[in-house]
């Protein structure tokens, strides 16, 4: 799914083709493990999200641009919903716990605290 949301292509349809399968079919398959494809688009987009901000210099725009949103602010909306920050202030915050982090032996990228989904 990450690639074909790379690709522009994420639409269920697209994944379910991926999938040899019916986008009827694929929705069933979802609902009966208890979850949709928006959620699992959305925590897709989170998590790529998520490793350009913390690994690239991307521009925020840019990274919208990437992930197929008409405009930064629609990115930044759904952004916080997922994180409960705006994604500037999500990278500034990442950036400043890593050296706390790695003086601690933590994995590098160590999350803040406040967060709907994790990355």
């Amino acid at each position: 799914m990450r690639n074909l949301l790379l690709e522009g292509k994420g639409s269920i349809e697209a994944v379910a083709r991926r999938f040899s399968m019916h986008r009827r079919t694929l929705d069933r398959h979802l609902d009966a493990s208890g979850s949709s494809f928006r959620t699992l688009a959305d925590e897709t987009r989170f998590e790529v999200a998520c490793q350009l901000l913390r690994d690239t210099q991307m521009a925020v725009g840019e990274i919208a641009t990437s992930l197929h949103y008409g405009d930064s602010s629609a990115f930044a909306h759904a952004f916080r919903r997922w994180s409960g920050e705006t994604p500037t202030r999500w990278r500034e915050s990442v950036h400043r716990a890593q050296p706390e982090s790695t003086d601690a032996g933590a994995s590098r990228g160590a999350a803040p605290a406040r967060r709907a989904l994790a990355c």
